[in-house]
Order: C-alpha cells, then structure tokens, then sequence
C-alpha cells in the first residue's frame, strides 16, 4: 500500500515538475515579448522627440510608431505578480551564491537561518549590490532548464519595471518577508508519523512538508540495535492527511530535519543510527545530533578519532565507552 502511493506520488511529481517547466518556458517568453515592445517604446520616443513642427510628415510618422509601440507594451507587458516572482527569484539566486559554501558568507545552512541575524542588513545590502551588476549582464534572467533559452542573452535591466522590483530597498523587503516566512514556518512543532507493523516510520513536519523514513536493522552486527535513515523528501510520498504536498525543499536547513530525527529517535529510544552517503549539510546535522547523544547518532568526530585509538567502529562501541561531548 506504501509502495502504491509512493509511486503515485513520482507520477505527481513529474507531472507537477513538466507542469512549472511549461509555465517558466511561457513566462520566459512573455518577458522576451515585453522587452521587445520596451525597446521599441523607447525607441520609438527617441524618435518623436527629434522631430517638431517643422517636419511634420516625420513627427506624423514618428507619433504613428510611438502609437504602434505603446499597444505593443500593453500587449506584451507581464503582470505585476509575474515580474514579482521573477524579481524574487533573481534576488533569490544571488542571495544563495553568497550564502552557499565558498561564497562570502558561506554556510551550509538555509541562506536566512537565524545565524545571518547579526549582518542581515549588511547581506541585504551585498545581495542588492550583487542583483544590481548582474542585472546589466547578458543571461542574467533566470530561465527554464531544458528547451529553448530565450533569455540567454537578455539583460533585467531591459526592463524598467522590473529594475525597480531590483532596487536595493526592494530587496531588503523581499529577504525581509522571506525570512520571517520561513523562520514562521520552521517555529512550527507539529509532526506526522505513520508506522507500519514491520518497524518503517515515516515522520513529517506539517508546516514545510519536509520528512524522512527511518528503517529497524536487525541484521546489522554490533552492540545495541540499528536502524537506517532515509531523508530525500522529493522520493517519500506525503503523508499530511490533507493531501497537501508543498514545496519542502525552500526549508531545508532550517532545523527541521533534527526535529524529525530526534522524533524518530523518540518512538525508537534504544535504536542507534547508522550514518551513509550524506551531504555536507547532512554531515552537520549527523555531527550535532551526535555531540548530544554520541551512542545513537553516527557521525564523524574529532573528539572521538583522538579517544578512540583500538580501531572498532562506532557500532561496536558500548554507551559507556563514548567519551563526554
């Protein structure tokens, strides 16, 4: 039954996925279509403006193009929310180049996690810094992944409207909701469980949509009992009772993920928890959870490669046996 919905849940995803795809590909040539009509809206003003009185025939002609361009403007112009979300997304862009590991304020964490407080104002203002160098270059548009590029080779600044959407107080607003968004979204306690007779516990936050199955070992060798984790959300269907799927991964990095996993850890209280292939973000977490409870969380630590010096894995090691941490 698990595996039934599962499955029906990756066709969802495809199908939301080939969804967003076609609209970003329909926005992208919208935007292209707008920047048209703007450039010739402009030109065509230019244009009426070197000619007076003097040469009629050329101010009739010129007043005709500026007519022709301006429908051509209304017709192709996006709506406010549109470019909105498009601003966003550029804002967005740049604030993670920043935030991510080996930009200037690298970090594994989400790029609006509490530890940016102390220099918010001042990563606002070097995103602002970064939104407005990049909106004068080709290709700085965001567009579609695969298919046709029509933006490759467009530049934000083409379009006024969205230029001011891009302004360095526009982007201290847009981070500014951003972050007590997602901070009011990962203050949020509630967790759902479903477990099956066999030991698979699925947990979930409510509020961000994100979860992970974790899995009883039994044939694991060691001292204690074992499980296994497995955390990517996108491959685990749902199980809010609403049917709400949301989009987990604009949370991730939050803290969420140790919320579910000391849950897990709850309804399992004498599992330990074998470590796998895990991102650097997935190590930090791993490495947290384990300077609380070195016994159940497996990690790699510094504290215990100096202690331990027989050469035994961590499942072999008794409670007793890890140092304080």
């Amino acid at each position: 039954m698990l595996m039934l919905s599962a499955t029906t849940h990756e066709g969802v995803v495809v199908e939301d996925f080939m969804d967003r795809l076609h609209a970003e590909q329909d926005r992208d040539q919208r935007l292209v279509a707008a920047m048209n009509a703007a450039s010739k809206l402009a030109a065509a003003q230019a244009e009426i403006s070197r000619h007076t009185w003097r040469e009629p025939v050329r101010h009739l002609q010129a007043r005709r193009a500026l007519q022709e361009a301006e429908a051509a403007r209304a017709k192709a112009f996006l709506p406010s929310e549109e470019l909105g979300s498009l601003a966003r997304r550029i804002i967005q862009l740049r604030l993670m180049d920043l935030r991510r590991p080996g930009g200037r304020y690298g970090s594994h964490r989400h790029p609006l996690h509490p530890e940016v407080d102390s220099y918010f104002d001042q990563l606002a203002a070097d995103v602002a810094v970064e939104v407005a160098d990049v909106a004068a270059r080709p290709g700085a548009l965001p567009s579609s992944q695969t298919g046709p590029r029509p933006l490759a080779h467009r530049r934000a600044n083409e379009l006024p409207e969205l230029l001011e959407l891009l302004s360095a107080p526009a982007v201290h607003a847009v981070l500014t909701r951003q972050r007590d968004q997602v901070r009011e979204v990962a203050a949020d306690t509630e967790l759902f469980t479903r477990q099956r007779p066999d030991g698979l516990l699925i947990v979930q936050h409510a509020a961000s949509g994100l979860r992970a199955r974790f899995e009883l070992d039994e044939a694991q060798p060691g001292v204690g009992r074992f499980g296994s984790i497995y955390a990517k959300h996108y491959k685990i269907a749902s199980i809010d009772p609403s049917g709400a799927e949301g989009r987990p991964h604009l949370f991730e990095g939050l803290g969420i993920g140790a919320m579910i996993y000391r849950r897990a850890a709850a309804e399992y209280p004498d599992v330990r928890w074998r470590g796998g292939t895990l991102t650097e973000a997935a190590h930090a977490l791993r490495r947290r959870l384990h300077n609380e409870d070195p016994y159940i969380w497996a990690a790699w630590c510094q504290l215990c490669d100096r202690h331990f010096q027989d050469g035994k894995d961590w499942s072999q090691r008794a409670r007793e046996d890890f140092p304080t941490h």
